[in-house]
């Protein structure tokens, strides 16, 4: 009974938003909930955005997401929680399909000759943070690690023609 009062309150107080901590989940199907947990789990959020349900956002407290930008299913943000690891900015209109995944972190990849599990971490630096310029798009399976001021002029985005 004692595990499974600690993951009940775990499942309340994580830094997480997704289909995996239920307490919480189901509120981003109902808008003004999702608006609710968004603003208090956030470190900023914008009230025209949303996070449509299935979508997955881990250390939310370093997690900033600007107007009009919707997160959708499957899309993943993984902020460092170190404490000097790096967050994530989603400035305004920001375009971002389902299953985009971005995280400020990854293993070492030092050696071919040393399993990756075993090659651990590298020390989390606040110059990983991935900021999405405004205006900027990303389209299903994308995959951006450690990477800085994302726009126009990176490959895995496209800015959309202005009318």
């Amino acid at each position: 009974m004692k595990s499974f009062i600690k993951k009940i309150i775990y499942l309340i107080n994580a830094d997480r938003i997704g289909p995996d901590i239920i307490t919480t989940h189901w509120m981003l199907h109902i808008p003004f909930l999702m608006k609710w947990l968004c603003l208090k789990k956030l470190k900023k959020f914008g009230l025209s955005s949303e996070i449509r349900p299935g979508a997955y956002l881990d250390t939310c407290s370093k997690i900033s997401i600007g107007e009009k930008v919707v997160i959708r299913p499957g899309t993943f943000l993984y902020a460092d929680s170190e404490k000097d690891g790096a967050g994530i900015i989603i400035e305004n209109k920001v375009l971002i399909g389902p299953n985009v995944q971005f995280y400020t972190n990854n293993h070492k990849f030092k050696s071919v000759h040393i399993p990756i599990f075993d090659q651990g971490y590298p020390k989390p630096e606040k110059k990983n943070e991935i900021i999405c310029k405004e205006g900027s798009w990303y389209r299903d399976w994308e995959t951006d690690r450690k990477s800085t001021r994302l726009n126009s002029s990176h490959l895995k985005l496209s800015r959309m023609p202005s009318s």
